[in-house]
């Protein structure tokens, strides 16, 4: 009887349809995403790049931090032989005295303060004026910090410039550290120091000129609002250490650094190539970052790329992309054939050349990669007197 039939029979011709409406709309979806896929393809990861097994030259200087501690390292760009420099205790920590803190040796160093360290420098080098009595900066509040650091010429020593140092907060300090006399014995001694600190602001920097002169720019909070707001110097380290230059930042760019003697020789890098976070070194290689975005299959993603050339040319080449919300550069290897990348807590030393190596690197943050050797401590005169290394 046609009343009998059966009804679930008379709906599979409807599911059919239904199915076959659904599997037309998406194909396009798919082949376009395909094509969009085949034309945009992704660079090569850089956490993915083939491990290299050559040994990189020269020593690292680098940080690690944890909630109550920063130390400062020194190593070998093979990761042997790692020794720690500095340890900067937060006042948190119970127990901490000044005298275990190596930013307040046991003799008292000599500091060069903008107030009093330029009284026999030129006119040029008259500081800029902070607050006669700074009110406590949320800067001072923070626990210790390492913003910089650099290994000298002849590869015996270290300046590191340090925030908040142990007992002295607010303060921004300018500290040599012995390679050879490290955190065992007390090799640090500040050579310039003021209790105008600010957070935040341009990246600093520690530059050496000569093998007892450097230049540095500290994060400062001045009276008067600057354009920039950074502290400008060039010390002598002496003995005794001495502030020789001091500036804002703006005045040194626009006009100082062409008429102090200790910087007039110095030539402004060129801005090409344009790259984001951009590394100098050895043989005007130069490393850097762009951010693209790029299609895949229903959508986009955002990248940051890792790009290489030479000072003074446009083109580029690029070397691997990282999705990393937290991406930097660190510095350039002596030989000019490694840069190092941070990638959040991690670090990697990649080729600036295709094929693309990456060599692991210490969970920390990279400060300087310096040519010269780590040199050997010297030898303790009895080893029943001689302070445990740490």
């Amino acid at each position: 009887m046609f009343g009998t039939a059966d009804p679930e029979a008379r709906r599979r011709p409807g599911r059919a349809l239904w199915l076959g409406a659904i599997v037309g709309a998406v194909l396009p979806s798919l082949a376009l995403a395909a094509v969009v896929a085949a034309r945009d393809p992704l660079p090569a990861s850089c956490l993915d790049a083939p491990a290299s097994r050559a040994a990189p030259p020269g020593q690292l200087l680098y940080t690690t931090a944890s909630a109550s501690e920063v130390d400062l390292w020194v190593a070998r760009a093979d990761l042997t032989g790692s020794r720690r420099l500095l340890r900067l205790t937060s006042q948190a920590r119970a127990g901490a005295t000044p005298s275990a803190s190596p930013s307040a040796p046991a003799t008292p160093s000599p500091t060069a303060s903008p107030s009093t360290a330029t009284a026999g420098a030129s006119p040029s080098a008259a500081p800029p004026s902070p607050s006669s009595s700074p009110s406590p900066s949320p800067a001072a509040a923070a626990g210790p910090v390492i913003l910089a650091a650099a290994l000298a010429p002849d590869g015996g020593s270290a300046l590191a410039l340090v925030g908040n140092p142990p007992g002295r907060p607010g303060r921004v300090s300018l500290q040599l550290v012995s390679l050879a006399r490290g955190l065992a014995r007390g090799g640090a001694s500040e050579v310039w120091g003021d209790d105008h600190y600010r957070a935040g602001g341009p990246a600093a920097q520690v530059t050496w000129l000569t093998s007892g002169t450097a230049l540095f720019r500290a994060p400062y909070a001045f009276a008067k609002a600057e354009l920039i707001p950074q502290f400008v110097g060039v010390v002598r380290l002496g003995p005794p250490a001495q502030l020789l230059e001091s500036a804002a930042a703006a005045a040194y760019d626009t006009s100082l650094a062409a008429q102090w003697p200790e910087t007039r020789g110095l030539k402004a890098p060129s801005i090409v190539p344009q790259l984001g976070g951009r590394v100098v070194g050895a043989g005007q290689r130069v490393a850097g970052l762009r951010v693209s975005r790029r299609g895949v299959p229903f959508g986009t993603v955002s990248l940051v790329e890792v790009h290489a050339g030479t000072l003074g040319h446009s083109a580029t080449t690029l070397l691997c992309a990282t999705t990393a919300a937290q991406v930097s550069l660190g510095p350039i290897s002596p030989d000019g054939h490694l840069v190092v990348l941070h990638e959040g807590a991690g670090a990697l030393a990649l080729t600036l050349a295709p094929p693309v190596r990456q060599r692991r690197l210490p969970d920390a943050r990279v400060l300087d990669w310096g040519a010269a050797p780590v040199p050997r401590a010297s030898p303790s005169p009895s080893p029943s007197t001689s302070p445990s290394a740490p």
